[in-house]
Parts: C-alpha cells; sequence; structure tokens
C-alpha cells in the first residue's frame, strides 16, 4: 500500500521576516538589559560622585559660619542648596557641641549618603550629613530606555521593509526565473540555464539540473532504442512469441505464432483464439497439466504438445513458458515461446523405425561375432606372443648396445690416451706429430660417431633422462655465440644473437642438452652458409599467471643453400642426410633428430622451413622454470701433472684385462712417481690388495675369470676394505650400469676413453694428493714467470716464432682447428708460450690470440 507524503507549503520571505524579526527582538532584548545594567551602574556611579562633591562644598561654606556660630548664614546657605538641589533627600548640619543648626528631607528613596566633619584649625567646628535620593538615575534610565526603544523599533522597521524588497528582488524573481528555466529546459530548449541563471548561487542548480535532463534525455532515447530493438526482436523472431490470460485468451503475439497456427496476423489470432483449450489443444487435459506445472514450478520448459491450426491441420509444438503474478501473488498471465517440432517429431518416428531395424542388424551381427570371438582370442594370443617377441628383441638391442659401448670405447681409450701421452714426447719429429695430430684427430671424430648412434638408441630405449639444474642462460648464449664467432668470421659471415628483454637471467632445465641441440643447429648453420649470415633469437612466449614456469622461443636462422621441400619431411629422421649433407660427407644423419628428441624432453617441439637459395629457419620452444641468479662456475684451464709434490707416497693398482688400457694408465701415472702394480682380472685384484694394501684401485668392470663389480664386493667385505679409494672404468654409456657399480661400492665413475685430467683430478678428489704441474716446474727460468708477466711477454714471444711456424697457427686460428701438434712445435721454441696459446685455444679465446698476432 503507497502513502503519499504531503508537505504543507510555506512562503521562504515571511519565514525568513519572522526568523528575521525574531532575531532581533531576542537580540535587542539582550542588548537592553544590558544597557540598562550598564547605564543602573553608571548612573550610581554619577551619584556616588554628586554626593562627594555636596558635601565637600557645604564643608568648605559652611566652615566660617560654624565656627563663629552664625545661624543665619548657615540656613541661607543650607536651604538654597537643599531648596534647589532636587536630588537631595535629606540634609542635616550640626556644630561642634551637636547642637542641630539645620534639618531637612523630603519623602523619597535614599540611594546614597555622605558625611563629613568641619574642621577649622585643627578643630572640629561641625559636622554635615546628606542623601541623595534615586530619582536622578530613574530619569537617566527613562530617557535611555525610550531613545533605546524607539531605536530597536525604527532598525526593526527599516530591515523588514529591506529585506522583503530584498528577497523580492534577489531570491523570488531569480526563482521565478528558475522556475520559468526548468519549464522551458523542459520544454526542449537546452539554452534556458545559460540564459536566465545570472546568479552565481543558482547555477550549481542549474547545472545538475541540465545534467539530469541530459541523463534523462538519454535514458529516454536509450529506452526507445531498446523498445525498437525488442521490438524488432519480437516481430522478426522465428519463434512464435505470446502472452495468454489465465482463461486462455490471447492477449499479445508476434507475427511467427500466427504463422505456425495459420493466421494472417497476429490481430487475427487475438481477436479469434479467446479459449485455448478447445479451440487450439488437441488433447484438452494437455491445458490442465500445463496450468497445474507452471503453478508448481512457476515455469515450464520444453513442453511438447500437439496443436490445432486454423485450417484444421495438427502439429507438434514446444512449449516454454511463465507465470506473471501481481503484488498479491494473482497470476496476471502467462507469457513464453513456442516453437514447431513437427518435422523433429517425424524425424525421430523415422529414427525410431530405423533404430528397430539396427537393433535386428545388431542380434543377426552378434551372432555372427560370437563366432568370430574365438577366431579374435586366437588372434590375441598370436599377437601377446608378438609383444613378447619384440620386448626380447628389445632387450637384446640393449645388450647389443652395452657390448657395442664396451668394445668400442675400449680400444678408442687406449688409442686416445696413448696418442695424448705421445704428444707430451720431445722425441718426436715434425712429421711423426703431425701423424699423431691426425690419429688423436680422427679417434675423437670416431668416439663424436659412436656417441651420436648410442645417444639415439638411448633414445629409442626410453634410457635417456633430463638432468635439470639451474644456470645461466645468457652465459649459455655468449659461450655457444663465442664458440662460433671465430668460424664466422672467417668464413665472411654475420652471427647474430637476439634475446628479447622478457627472458628471465637464470633458468632450471637441462643445460648440456639445451646447449647442444643450439650447438648442432648453429654449427649447421654456419657449416651450409656461403654468403649472408645466421642469427639466434630467443624470446619468453608465455608465462603461467603467479608461478615460475615459463616458455622460451628459440630461433635458428641462416641465409644457406637451403633444403628442397620433398626432404623436409625427412630431415628429422635418423640416418637421413640431405643433398646439402651429403655433398659435405661430414656427419651420420643424428644430429637433428637427436636435437629434435632433446627438445620434445624439455616439453616442446622442433620445427622446420626452409627455401633452396635462401635460407633455413628452425624454431623450438621449452618449457622451463625462472629461478633467482646464481653464481657462475667458470673452469680453470687445465694444466699438465708432471710430478708428485715432496713427501708423498701413493700406491696405485691398476686392473684391466686389456694390456693396453693397463699400459696407459701405467705410463701415465709412472712419470708423477706413483708405486704401481697391475691385475688382468678381478681375482687377481683380491689377491694383490690382500697382500700389498693399495691406497688407490682404478678397477675395470667387464673382465674375464671374475668381474670387477664381484672383486668390489668382496674387496668391501672385508675389515679393511672401506679405506681404500676404488674407481670404476667402464666403457658402458647407460645411467642403469652407473648406478650398479656405485651400490657396489665404488667411490666414483669414469667413463672410457677418459682424458689424461680426469685420471689427475679424481685422484686429487679422494687422495687429497698435491701435484707439481708443468707451468710450476722450476726446471726453466722463464716457467717461473708470473701470469702477468706471461700476459706481457705474449707479443714479443711471438716475434721469436719462424715466420712459417706464425703463418700456420694463424691459418689455424681462421680455421678454429689449432692442433697439439701446433702447440708442441711452438713449445720447442718457447714453453711459455705454447702455454698461453693452449690456454687460450681451449676457452675458445680466438679473437684474443688472434689480436696479439696481429699487434706483431
Amino acid at each position: 500500500m503507497r502513502t503519499s507524503i504531503h508537505f504543507k507549503q510555506r512562503s521562504i520571505s515571511r519565514n525568513l521576516s519572522v526568523g528575521l524579526l525574531v532575531l532581533l527582538l531576542v537580540v535587542s532584548g539582550l542588548g537592553l538589559y544590558l544597557n540598562l545594567y550598564l547605564s543602573t551602574s553608571w548612573a550610581q556611579a554619577e551619584l556616588e560622585a554628586k554626593a562627594n562633591e555636596y558635601v565637600d562644598s557645604l564643608v568648605e561654606m559652611l566652615t566660617i559660619p560654624l565656627w563663629n556660630f552664625d545661624r543665619q548664614a548657615i540656613q541661607n546657605i543650607v536651604g538654597k542648596g537643599f531648596q534647589y538641589n532636587e536630588f537631595i533627600a535629606t540634609l542635616r548640619v550640626v556644630d561642634g557641641q551637636g547642637e542641630e543648626f539645620f534639618m531637612e528631607y523630603r519623602e523619597q528613596p535614599q540611594v546614597v549618603s555622605r558625611s563629613r566633619d568641619v574642621i577649622y584649625k585643627g578643630k572640629i567646628v561641625g559636622h554635615v550629613a546628606l542623601a541623595l535620593t534615586s530619582e536622578y538615575y530613574t530619569t537617566i534610565q527613562r530617557h535611555f530606555f525610550w531613545s533605546y526603544t524607539l531605536t530597536i523599533l525604527l532598525i526593526i522597521g527599516v530591515l523588514l521593509i529591506g529585506t522583503h524588497g530584498l528577497l523580492r528582488l534577489f531570491l523570488k524573481q531569480p526563482l521565478h526565473h528558475f522556475t520559468d528555466a526548468v519549464t522551458a529546459y523542459a520544454g526542449g530548449d537546452d539554452k534556458a540555464f545559460r540564459q536566465t541563471m545570472p546568479y552565481i548561487e543558482l547555477q550549481p542548480f542549474s547545472t545538475v539540473l541540465q545534467e539530469m535532463g541530459t541523463t534523462i534525455s538519454a535514458q529516454i532515447r536509450a529506452l526507445q532504442q531498446a523498445e525498437q530493438k525488442y521490438r524488432g526482436i519480437f516481430e522478426n523472431a522465428t519463434e512464435g512469441i505470446f502472452q495468454t490470460s489465465p482463461e486462455g485468451q490471447v492477449l499479445d503475439c508476434n507475427p511467427a505464432l500466427a504463422q505456425i497456427l495459420g493466421y494472417a496476423t497476429p490481430a487475427e489470432v487475438m481477436t479469434t483464439i479467446t479459449y485455448a483449450r478447445q479451440q487450439v489443444y488437441i488433447n484438452e487435459t494437455r491445458r490442465d497439466e500445463f496450468i497445474a506445472l507452471v503453478t508448481r514450478e512457476q515455469e515450464v520448459s520444453d513442453f511438447e504438445l500437439r496443436l490445432r491450426r486454423k485450417d484444421g491441420s495438427t502439429i507438434w509444438a514446444s512449449l516454454n513458458a511463465r507465470a506473471v503474478h501481481d503484488e498479491a501473488g494473482t497470476v496476471q498471465h502467462y507469457e513464453g515461446l513456442l516453437q514447431d517440432i513437427t518435422r523433429r517429431k517425424h524425424t525421430e518416428e523415422e529414427l525410431h523405425t530405423y533404430r528397430e531395424h539396427l537393433e535386428s542388424l545388431v542380434r543377426e551381427r552378434t551372432r555372427e561375432l560370437e563366432t568370430r570371438t574365438v577366431e579374435l582370442g586366437n588372434a590375441k594370443d598370436a599377437a601377446m606372443d608378438a609383444q613378447t617377441a619384440a620386448e626380447t628383441a628389445n632387450q637384446a638391442k640393449s645388450t647389443f648396445l652395452a657390448n657395442m659401448s664396451h668394445e668400442l670405447r675400449t680400444p678408442l681409450n687406449a688409442v686416445l690416451g696413448l696418442s695424448q701421452l705421445l704428444t707430451h714426447s720431445t722425441n718426436l719429429d715434425h712429421e711423426e706429430r703431425k701423424n699423431l695430430a691426425i690419429i688423436r684427430s680422427s679417434g675423437e671424430h670416431l668416439l663424436n660417431l659412436i656417441n651420436d648412434v648410442l645417444d639415439m638408441s638411448k633414445i629409442e630405449a626410453g634410457r635417456t633422462v633430463l638432468n635439470e639444474h639451474d644456470f645461466d642462460v645468457f652465459h649459455l648464449l655468449d659461450d655457444v655465440e663465442n664458440m662460433f664467432r671465430l668460424e664466422a668470421e672467417t668464413k665472411g659471415l654475420r652471427l647474430v644473437f637476439e634475446r628479447d628483454a622478457g627472458v628471465p637471467g637464470y633458468i632450471r632445465t637441462d643445460e648440456v642438452k639445451l646447449k647442444q641441440v643450439l650447438v648442432n643447429l648453429l654449427g649447421n648453420a654456419i657449416k651450409f652458409t656461403e654468403n649472408g649470415g645466421a642469427t639466434v633469437r630467443v624470446k619468453k612466449t608465455s608465462e603461467v599467471f603467479k608461478t615460475s614456469e615459463v616458455w622460451l622461443a628459440f630461433e635458428v636462422e641462416d641465409s644457406g643453400a637451403g633444403i628442397a621441400p620433398d626432404e623436409l619431411d625427412s630431415v628429422f629422421d635418423a640416418f637421413v642426410q640431405t643433398e646439402t649433407g651429403r655433398k659435405s660427407r661430414e656427419g651420420t644423419g643424428l644430429g637433428l633428430p637427436i636435437s629434435r628428441k632433446f627438445v620434445q624432453m624439455m616439453g616442446g617441439d622442433m620445427t622446420v622451413e626452409s627455401e633452396v637459395g635462401t635460407g633455413t629457419v628452425f624454431r623450438f620452444s621449452i618449457q622451463t622454470e625462472a629461478v633467482e641468479g646464481t653464481e657462475t662456475e667458470f673452469t680453470q684451464p687445465e694444466r699438465r701433472v708432471i710430478a708428485l709434490e715432496p713427501d708423498q707416497s701413493y700406491r696405485i693398482l691398476i686392473v684391466d684385462d686389456r694390456q693396453s688400457n693397463r699400459l696407459l694408465l701405467l705410463k701415465l701415472l709412472a712419470l708423477p712417481g706413483f708405486e704401481l702394480r697391475e691385475a688382468e682380472n678381478g681375482q687377481e685384484a683380491v689377491d694383490i690388495w690382500e697382500t700389498w694394501n693399495p691406497n688407490l684401485i682404478f678397477m675395470d668392470i667387464r673382465m674375464q675369470v671374475m668381474d670387477g663389480l664381484e672383486a668390489i664386493r668382496r674387496i668391501r667385505a672385508t675389515e679393511g676394505g672401506r679405506d681404500t679409494v676404488i674407481v670404476a672404468l667402464t666403457a658402458s654409456v647407460f645411467k642403469e650400469q652407473r648406478n650398479e657399480v656405485l651400490e657396489a661400492g665404488c667411490d666414483d665413475f669414469l667413463r672410457k676413453p677418459f682424458q689424461e685430467e680426469e685420471i689427475f683430478d679424481t685422484m686429487a678428489k679422494h687422495l687429497d694428493v698435491r701435484f707439481v704441474y708443468e707451468k710450476d716446474a722450476q726446471s726453466s727460468p722463464r716457467q717461473n714467470q708470473s701470469a702477468a708477466f706471461k700476459e706481457a711477454v705474449t707479443t714479443e714471444a711471438l716475434q721469436q716464432l719462424p715466420e712459417e711456424l706464425l703463418a700456420e697457427l694463424t691459418q689455424a686460428i681462421h680455421h678454429l682447428n689449432v692442433e697439439e701438434e701446433l702447440i708442441t712445435r711452438i713449445q720447442a721454441v718457447n714453453i711459455p708460450l705454447s702455454e698461453t696459446v693452449a690456454s687460450l685455444v681451449k676457452n675458445f679465446q680466438y679473437t684474443k690470440l688472434l689480436d696479439l698476432i696481429e699487434t706483431k
């Protein structure tokens, strides 16, 4: 029930005038009271001053007459004073003996009284006393009251008249103007407020009303547009929209509903259908079901029913409707959508017929399948046998790979190790050193081929895993760039590394595999490009919200010969090379397949785009984790061990079934001065350990009689077996064998073929042995120079080299192929210089070395 709030109309002018009058009366009353109080105090003070003045004057005039006892003079003086001064109420004069000379008084209130002794020549000759009435300040107060009251009344009158005029001028007229402006603005005059609002106090109201009017106008336009929009939807909808009374009369509908029911216009529907139950419903009980359902649920969805059209034909319809209630909860009408589903119903009937037909076919086929199930069971048994055979073959492949790893790496260990030892000999001539360098280079190339084959085999066998750790990705990119910078400059190629600002500095993934992928792709780009250059791009493509996970995208683009379209599909297949690769006669065709597998292991994939004669672009992305910065590890330049520091003695046992491998370690460890013994199988190793008690054992794993694992277990099982350091030597490439030997009791693990420095680093790690390195030796005065002095004399030392040797060194630098034989020839001329050159070459500082030569 709505209630209206009625306000009593009031006049601003009248209320302001009455309020001002009340305020003035209150202020005036307070002012009058204050002034009366002040005037009374002032009159009292004046009266007291006059009393003092009167009594002092009488004392002065009566001094001589009182001394002479001149009564007549006293009466004349006092009588005239009393007679002419109406403010004196009482006046009395006595002589020195107390005899009264004069006494007069009036019947009036006495307010102020004064008395004085009359003294003449130090002697009291009389006494004067008087009292004044209140008539003095009563007269003053009366005069002040009337003058103040008349002044206040005059001020009130002037203020009321002035206020009324000012209100009329500055309030009523502006309000009338404001009303006129509102009326004009409501009539469509947008400039009404600007033309009639000269007062700044009313300007905010006009601004607010103008904004309100603008908003209301915009809302009206929006409502009109919405009405037009929804009216368009209502008129153009393909579904029937309706509104009916509870009795079933159509109150409103759209053209689509009229068309569904077979009428020409919505108006014809509304005038014709007044009782839907009998006029439209085929089954009148469906109307009752609809009413019951919408009453219970407030709305219905997909309510299917059959309806009668105007021409008497029937259709199937689907109804979605709801009930609309008034404030009291009474149903006012129903509204909703109606869709013709006759075609769908016919389709469902056809599908039902087809389904029954299919079910009969299925029953027939089931009987046939039951017959074939037995046959499939036999086929399944055959498939299981085939799977077992495949697993056996895979195991045989793994065994073969392990054997091949051992059989290939074991002789390579001797080839590479002994060739490395021979490079330290000073008895070789130039030709022999050159041949030795070729042997070592060919052995390393063969090792790389073996590694590629075994890497691919490990990937296929599922034995390759990610070794994730935190590292500096920028440092990795710089390393790759430094590796190929000089080779690119030698070929006159442009080498560009681009990285977006969003790339994190430190990430977590498998650094070795990522570097191997980049080195492989960039190496191919430089190898197969003769003009232009190569570009490496790195950018961050996406990151997971509120996590450290990021995706990095890499591109390696070159301007080389390109890959033919018919070769692109097979470029990632193992042992497949492109036409350009076959012409170069380099590689195994495994670099790209291995690189792609590594990328896939890191969560991404690799693609290639190429155009013959234009160039090639390899793209890959990996999933990484951004981490906090860590300290970057730098490897120190390797130094050759030539002796043990004084007062050290260590016994080393070398166990290997191949004499060449034992000979390599014997030659390598004899020079520093270790005590050495050898054994060719595990049983001999156990026997020697029991009697000789070595400090460290280099133990081969695969041997006859007793293998290395069994020998390790027997040694560790004894009381003193845990004090001996055991380092396993194996040619296996599988991680499982590394875990197996460590679990057997080994302290460390070295894989054949190993480098010279790996042997000595492992011994230093476990025995705390102290070595004398080649550059620390005391045999040559020039070897005692400091590193800073060596750096300073490098350019001068280059001048000592023969021109032919210097030219060979320059050419080798340009080809990134400074061989050990060349460094050995430099060593014959200048040992410190050879060490400096070797250190720079090992750390890929070709540019620095070339700058020193050019400075010469």
